[in-house]
């Protein structure tokens, strides 16, 4: 159905973004990182953490998303399937 609308590649984009927002709030909690304290570690401001961590908060590059991972001690491993 989603497909036919020509709309499922948009929904998996937010449903991939809203999955990378929720890893990202959890290691934070894991960390006991504020937005405020994971944005000073990012050399960045606040609005773009809420950004990050906004499942709904459209597209992040891949670049973003590497600076907030190595804060947290993670990597992001993408792959084809």
């Amino acid at each position: 159905m989603l497909a036919e609308e020509g709309v499922l590649e948009e929904f998996k984009g937010v449903a991939i973004k809203g999955f990378l927002a929720w890893q990202l709030a959890n290691a934070t909690k894991e960390l006991h990182l504020s937005r405020g304290r994971l944005a000073e570690r990012m050399d960045t401001g606040r609005g773009q953490v809420s950004r990050l961590l906004d499942p709904k908060g459209g597209n992040v590059a891949l670049t973003t998303l590497q600076r907030p991972a190595g804060v947290v001690r993670c990597k992001v491993l993408l792959g084809f399937a």
